[in-house]
């Protein structure tokens, strides 16, 4: 009985030996097949086209002024015509000051410079018409006077020869004439003067018109002073008075923030400060409509780096200003900076590189095997990179390099 036992039990472990050989030499054919045929791998064709690097950031808007209008008179509030969240446009008057003293000055100095300018009119023109009439009738009556004179002393000479008349009344007659002498030739000068102005009396007329003129600009700035305006278009931001107070000279009335143009500020990483410079174009978006860029320049970049942060600030100007209350200061934005344009470049996806210090590298596939080939690209975070040197157009690369060694033999999946 042992003996049959133990011949049952050899068949029935060869029944199992079989198959499992057979399971284990299908594998090793299956392994050797692979092999054959390669790893099997994801690939692409390095390819050219026209690339515009550009660079993405995320900013604020931000107004390009902040200011606080002061107080220059304390005066009394008349009338606040703003308050905190309005716009204003450049010009606009936000609030009014009593000032009627001031008001009466004004007045009184434009009545003295239009009588200035009256009297260098007439001193410019010469005197009235009837004041040269008077002038050329008085040296009329003095020239008479002269000949009168002049007919009186030749005859008493005359008589003085003779011994008729005395020599003291000869002398006073030749004494009055030359005081009658005097007298003419004193009011021709004065009628001179009158028709033709003398440059001492103009100059001194437009003196007194210019300082009157002084006095009233001085006077008009006070006046004006009573109105505060708004110095560019703005956002109220706060309002500190109310009428009927009296701030004190320099006190804060308003605090307005500019709302154009308005300025993206954004803090860019050092590693791309090569790449940004002033002038350069970009396009922002607020994130509340994507969809919708305005173009914007980049403006100032401060010449230091953050050495916590290792970035920059940057400024970037919107020519125009964009309509709607969402493009307030303080919104979030997202920007996109035109960097650089690289017509016809050659590019390969960013999933076929490796970095393996100081080269980027690639596995070009050439006769079904993996070639590791190192590349010269330009650095930047996109799908598609530059390839400055290392590749042709129209090589097969592989996008899905891991766990694969150089020579190692590879079939590129079929899609």
């Amino acid at each position: 009985m042992e003996p049959e036992r133990s011949t049952q039990a050899r068949k029935s472990r060869r029944r199992w030996i079989w198959p499992i050989a057979g399971t284990v030499g299908i594998l090793v054919v299956v392994a050797m097949l692979a092999g054959t045929r390669g790893t099997p791998v994801e690939a692409a064709r390095v390819a050219r086209e026209d690339v515009v690097r550009t660079l993405a950031l995320s900013g604020r808007v931000e107004p390009v002024r902040t200011v606080s209008l002061a107080a220059t008179r304390a005066e009394t509030v008349l009338e606040v015509i703003v308050d905190r969240g309005d716009r204003v446009t450049k010009g606009q008057v936000l609030a009014r000051l009593d000032g009627g003293s001031v008001t009466a000055r004004v007045e009184e100095l434009r009545s003295r410079v239009v009588q200035a300018e009256a009297n260098l009119r007439l001193v410019r023109s010469g005197a009235s018409p009837q004041r040269i009439a008077q002038a050329r009738q008085e040296v009329g009556i003095a020239e008479e006077a002269l000949k009168r004179l002049e007919v009186n002393l030749r005859d008493n000479e005359v008589l003085l020869a003779k011994g008729l008349v005395s020599l003291n009344s000869v002398d006073e007659l030749r004494t009055e004439k030359a005081q009658t002498t005097m007298r003419l030739e004193a009011t021709r000068q004065a009628l001179k003067s009158l028709e033709i102005p003398r440059p001492d009396d103009v100059r001194a007329s437009k003196a007194l018109v210019e300082a009157a003129e002084r006095q009233l600009e001085a006077a008009d700035i006070d006046l004006q002073q009573l109105e505060i305006r708004a110095p560019f278009n703005a956002e109220i931001l706060e309002r500190r008075i109310e009428p009927g107070e009296r701030p004190a000279t320099g006190q804060a009335l308003f605090i307005l923030r500019s709302v154009e143009p308005l300025v993206v500020v954004a803090n860019l990483d050092e590693r791309y400060l090569a790449d940004v410079k002033p002038g350069q174009l970009a396009r922002v978006a607020i994130e509340s409509a994507p969809r919708t860029p305005y173009p914007a320049t980049i403006g100032r970049i401060d010449p230091y780096v953050d050495p916590q942060q290792g970035t920059a600030r940057v400024e970037l100007l919107l020519p125009e200003a964009p309509q709607g209350a969402e493009w307030r200061p303080g919104v979030t934005v997202n920007i996109d900076i035109q960097v650089a344009e690289h017509p016809a470049a050659l590019t390969v996806p960013r999933a076929a590189t490796r970095t393996s210090e100081p080269q980027t590298r690639v596995f070009v596939i050439r006769d079904q095997r993996a070639v590791d080939v190192p590349i010269t690209v330009i650095p930047w975070r996109s799908e598609r990179i530059v390839v400055l040197e290392g590749l042709s157009e129209g090589d097969q690369v592989i996008t899905t390099p891991d766990r694969i060694q150089d020579g190692a033999r590879v079939r590129v999946r079929s899609r």
